[in-house]
């Protein structure tokens, strides 16, 4: 029974000074789901910490909570699953009580879904005082600090809710992150050139301990250097030592560069958290954009190219302000640190497509659109579709859009796709598809705006709204507006 080996697994690393207070939980009516789970419980702990005698067969297991029944193995698979929930629990239980700042983290979560907002303003300036007193103690305390920070802002009222100010202090958090990691990682390499030996350290282990827990890329420089600091640790040779020190002398100005990216793409983790309630405030900011051009100057540093996708969203910022005058010059600065194979693939043209598009130049952006093949455009080859359709739309060529969109709908029903993405491009057809019916049509203009109404109301009561909604909105109250 695989549920043996991982309750016997989570059972065998808990202390066994512990096992006294895990045994508490066990019976709390709050976690009882069976009476059997607690027998269970006493029956195992007599075989802590090794589990492997045969008396802990899955039939010995069965005849100890049930006596004289036929063995069900199901019955005992429920049992050991409720066991290991407890377990579970109580590993979590401790970890908070060992981490108080994690605790509160997750309780003043809790108690803002509640809306109970004194009580968190007091608790919150409690902790924030004692978070001030604690730093800089390490990268927890930054990170708690900004969090608590930015809840009591949220608490003063959105009125004095400023975007733009949170995003200010969220920076510092990290930069600080990266002068506390980089330092330690730079002295523990000036203490082994110095001594041109193997150092011992007693802050090597604390570095790769808190490596460990980063989210580094993987294929990173910092990755690459945590490998020749465990080796060094692991082995202490000689030509590890010397391995070390040549490559990190080599790279520090990359990997300062690595460290500045991660901070920048938390701060973005954080900004685009927060420009789902307000959008607008956000992701047209002067700041947003600012630091999404440092995002692509650190990852040209950093990696020598531009990805495709990073490039690309740029540019649809640059059109989404409507500042057409600067794509010209941000294709012609980032195009050429796209990797060859994929700027070939047609995502610069794709970009010009849009650009005409937005710029209702709808016969040069079919130029571009024709220039490439889809396919090649890999999960961008759905919107390079839709707005195929748009531009034929636009052109009032009507029957090639229905032409486009019948190929749109067997594309789509053919791909794999998550059930959530596919239902954002089924509705785009089903709006659209309706949509360009009625422009073809020849009825009366008061059956046009009826229908067109109808077509309106359906849209606005989507549960999931359709990709290109604010799109499909504005045409239909076009048509309602030309035919009232």
């Amino acid at each position: 029974m695989k549920q043996n080996y991982k309750l016997f697994e989570l059972l065998a690393h808990i202390p066994k000074k512990e096992l006294p207070n895990l045994r508490k939980l066990v019976v709390s009516p709050f976690f009882v789901r069976h009476q059997k789970t607690i027998d269970l419980f006493d029956y195992l702990i007599p075989f802590y910490p090794h589990f492997s005698s045969p008396e802990l067969s899955p039939q010995n297991m069965y005849e100890a909570l049930y006596p004289n029944k036929p063995f069900n193995s199901q019955q005992l698979r429920d049992i050991m699953s409720f066991l290991v929930e407890v377990v579970e629990h109580f590993l979590v239980f401790r970890r908070l009580q060992e981490q108080p700042n994690e605790y509160k983290r997750l309780l003043y979560a809790k108690l803002q879904m509640h809306g109970l907002h004194g009580y968190l303003k007091n608790d919150l300036q409690k902790t924030q005082k004692k978070l001030q007193e604690e730093y800089p103690q390490g990268p927890k305390t930054l990170f708690y600090s900004f969090e608590t920070e930015a809840s009591l802002n949220l608490l003063r009222g959105a009125d004095s809710f400023n975007t733009a100010l949170i995003a200010k202090r969220y920076v510092p958090v990290f930069e600080a992150l990266m002068k506390w990691l980089y330092p330690k990682m730079l002295e523990q390499a000036i203490k082994l050139c110095a001594n041109n030996t193997i150092y011992e350290s007693s802050m090597l282990p604390e570095v790769i301990v808190l490596l460990q827990k980063m989210p580094f890329p993987k294929d990173g420089l910092v990755i690459e250097i945590y490998l020749k600091l465990l080796t060094l640790q692991l082995n202490r040779r000689n030509e590890d030592y010397a391995a070390f020190k040549d490559f990190f002398l080599q790279h520090q100005q990359k990997l300062e560069f690595e460290l500045q990216l991660l901070c920048i793409e938390k701060l973005f983790e954080y900004l685009n958290f927060e420009a789902i309630n307000k959008p607008q405030s956000i992701l047209l900011s002067d700041d947003y954009l600012f630091w999404k051009q440092k995002a692509r100057e650190l990852e040209i540093k950093v990696t020598g190219t531009l990805s495709p996708a990073v490039f690309y969203n740029g540019a649809v910022e640059i059109i989404k302000r409507k500042q057409f005058l600067q794509l010209p010059e941000y294709v012609k600065q980032y195009a050429p640190y796209l990797p060859a194979e994929k700027a070939q693939k047609g995502i610069v043209d794709y970009v010009w497509a849009i650009f005409f598009f937005n710029s209702g130049d709808y016969d040069r952006c079919l130029d571009y659109l024709n220039k490439i093949t889809p396919k090649k455009l890999e999960i961008l080859r759905f919107e390079y579709r839709v707005l195929m359709i748009m531009v034929f739309f636009e052109k009032q060529e009507f029957e090639l859009a229905a032409i486009q969109l019948d190929s749109f709908r067997h594309y789509i029903k053919d791909e794999e796709l998550f059930p959530e993405v596919l239902q954002l491009f089924r509705n785009y057809y089903r709006v659209m598809v309706r949509l360009v019916k009625l422009c073809r049509e020849t009825s009366s203009n008061k059956t046009k705006v009826q229908k067109a109404q109808k077509l309106l109301q359906h849209l606005n009561s989507l549960s999931s709204p359709p990709i290109m909604g604010a799109y499909l909105v504005k045409k239909i109250k076009q048509v309602i507006k030309q035919h009232q």
